[in-house]
């Protein structure tokens, strides 16, 4: 199970996936910080309309230092190559994508069906 009641985790990038991350890992306990090179993604203001207690701040993935945390989130249209990225992973920073958040909080057992790729999986998901 991912750990994150009480942790301190960046979130690196404010789409859907990083406003899902927030609000998941926020749920869980974390205490969040969200990153994104906009100034003003598209996710801030749902962020600051669902999630007030959340801080947002802009940042340079080429130049800046990510905020110190137990453990960064990363969304998935943010490569691994930014140089932010680059130097927490130098210094042994725990940095994990959306997947293996939700993949660690599966019970044992359970049977998980997933659909990845960048087009069409509404059209392939039946209820």
């Amino acid at each position: 199970m991912f750990a994150c009641a009480n942790a301190s985790v960046t979130v690196v990038g404010l789409g859907a996936t990083g406003l899902s991350l927030a609000r998941y890992l926020g749920k869980r306990g974390a205490a969040v910080t969200v990153v994104d090179g906009a100034a003003e993604p598209a996710g801030l203001p749902t962020l600051r309309a669902q999630l007030p207690g959340f801080v947002f701040k802009p940042i340079d993935l080429l130049r800046d230092a990510l905020p110190a945390c137990d453990v960064v989130a990363l969304s998935p249209g943010v490569p691994r190559s930014a140089p932010a990225l680059q130097r927490v992973i130098g210094l042994g920073q725990r940095v994990v994508g959306d997947i293996e958040i939700f993949a660690q909080d599966v019970a044992p057992g359970a049977r998980v069906v997933a659909l990845t790729g960048s087009n069409g999986k509404t059209t392939a998901v039946v209820e």
